[in-house]
């Protein structure tokens, strides 16, 4: 009967492309095609912030926990429990190499003919933003596993033979496909939509993979050119809706709602997640923010508020050792940016002998109220407003995030030239930032590595990819070690590196893929 039914069509029926969903025949013919492609690419990095972003903090120099959730046990007691059956290391991997498959087709389909572009400068405009994401994909893979598989086409058939690279082969890979970005990119960030990516984001990350290269003076060179001659800027004076809050300063002020992306006026901002509330392409239920916020509505008389920054789980505790790296005038660390003052709010559930608007005073020898409920909260990840839709847990973040930030730019451009031997001009990078904060000077002296990873941890912390920092610059044991007494002794040499998840190794039936040394 279906042969019958096929039969009896015109060519031309058995041709027309399907009008209700999207398929490569139909999706990749013009411009909009490719950009709602492309958003995906954005939607994939966005999911970096829910729940597997736990790794990037707990069981590193920052980050422990006195109520983990049990799935992320593994990295704060270390041994064997982290191994090539992990589920972390598997959606890490997992996700980097099926967007890396998307992004090969993208590339591919861009180079046909026939393609409707709204402009002649459209065609390359999509594969530099595709090269970007590709080598932001494959960066990630070689800081996490060290030698990586490259992959830079599209194939329409399984393949069983892939071979692990060198790290150094696949940096360049990367510098490839970013330095194609950088030069195609718009630069023009005002005319941009709020969170695309910009030719200065694509520097950004170039000039982090040129460390790795060990190529230091054009690290440098690239951060200079984001520094001088892009339209970013740090901020360095209180500005948008909350600047005549007396317990503010500019440094929370890059993070209120309404103050983050670059066209709320935050020059410092290189590139946005977009997961504003009803904005296009947001999205919500951003679990990094549940994970890093205590969890003070544990405590009778504390309800979930905008005060309060929204439902906390009190999963990821700030070590003491990192809590410690803030001088006392560093506006960064205090009460502003690491919230350790509450008050009761929840007028109808009051304890006997308190009032509304009191003052929370809890034992503080009790391990649950101390390093879950009411440990210093980082407020980057402020809900924003409550009550705007989402569950009563209240889990949407729902404000925007950033990404890159010209503060970390100056870091990078420091670490550049600390490693070209050139600590004096480091120090001046520093400076810049450290100065911006309230915190004194330093002197070329004072500038070696751990130094620069304290800086970026004060700068930095819940933004970062910790995990991802001390594994690119070869530090992760020795700085676990030192500031995180619940992990250090778990922790080996080993796991300066994630496994390889075993599926991959015993699927590539045609080739052999290492595991990682000690797994």
């Amino acid at each position: 009967m279906l042969i019958g039914a096929f039969s009896s069509c015109s060519e031309d029926e058995l041709n027309e492309l399907p009008k209700d969903s999207l398929a490569v025949e139909n999706l990749y013919v013009s411009t909009d095609g490719f950009l709602a492609a492309l958003n995906d690419m954005y939607h994939v990095i966005r999911r970096e912030y829910n729940f597997y972003y736990s790794a990037q903090l707990q069981g590193t120099d920052l980050g422990w926990s006195n109520f983990p959730e049990p799935r992320s046990q593994k990295f704060l007691d270390y041994g064997d429990n982290l191994n090539a059956e992990d589920e972390f290391s598997l959606e890490y991997y997992r996700r980097s190499y099926g967007a890396i498959a998307q992004l090969n087709l993208i590339i591919q389909e861009a180079e046909k003919e026939d393609i409707e572009w709204d402009s002649p400068e459209d065609k390359v405009k999509v594969i530099a933003e595709a090269r970007f994401f590709r080598a932001y994909h494959h960066n990630k893979m070689s800081s996490l596993y060290g030698d990586a598989i490259i992959v830079e086409e599209y194939y329409t058939v399984p393949k069983f033979d892939f071979v692990r690279s060198p790290k150094k082969q696949v940096l360049q890979s990367v510098k490839e496909d970013l330095i194609f970005a950088s030069a195609n990119l718009p630069c023009d960030v005002a005319s941009l939509p709020s969170g695309r990516l910009s030719c200065w984001a694509a520097k950004h990350l170039l000039s982090e993979v040129y460390i790795g290269l060990g190529e230091y003076d054009l690290a440098a060179t690239t951060a200079n050119d984001i520094i001088n001659n892009s339209p970013h800027k740090l901020m360095k004076t209180r500005f948008g809706p909350e600047v005549d809050n007396p317990k503010g300063d500019v440094f929370r002020d890059l993070f209120r709602e309404g103050n983050i992306d670059y066209n709320d006026g935050n020059l410092e901002t290189i590139w946005v997640m977009e997961q504003q509330y009803q904005e296009p392409g947001g999205t919500g239920g951003m679990w990094a923010r549940r994970q890093i916020q205590a969890f003070s509505s544990n405590f009778l008389g504390i309800t979930v508020a905008d005060s309060t920054g929204g439902r906390g789980v009190g999963r990821i505790t700030p070590t003491q050792a990192f809590l410690d790296l803030y001088e006392p005038n560093d506006i960064r660390g205090q009460e502003s940016n690491f919230k350790r003052t509450w008050y009761y709010n929840d007028i109808d559930n009051l304890p006997p002998g308190v009032n509304y608007g009191d003052k929370v005073v809890y034992d503080e020898t009790d391990p649950w109220l101390k390093n879950t409920v009411f440990y210093p909260s980082c407020t980057k990840w402020d809900f924003g407003v409550i009550g705007r839709g989402g569950s009563w847990t209240h889990i949407d973040a729902d404000k925007d995030f950033p990404k890159y930030r010209l503060s970390e730019t100056y870091l990078l451009l420091a670490e550049a030239q600390h490693l070209a031997g050139n600590n004096e001009e480091a120090k001046n990078a520093l400076n810049e930032v450290r100065l911006r904060a309230g915190a004194s000077a330093i002197t070329a002296g004072d500038v070696d590595m751990d130094f620069i990873l304290d800086e970026r941890a004060r700068e930095l912390y819940a933004e970062e990819d910790r995990r991802l920092t001390l594994y690119r610059t070869g530090m992760f044991v020795d700085r676990v070690k030192a500031m995180n007494p619940q992990a250090a002794p778990g922790v080996s040499e080993k796991h300066a590196l994630f496994p390889i998840p075993q599926i991959v190794i015993d699927t590539n039936v045609d080739a052999e893929i290492a595991q990682n040394p000690g797994y």
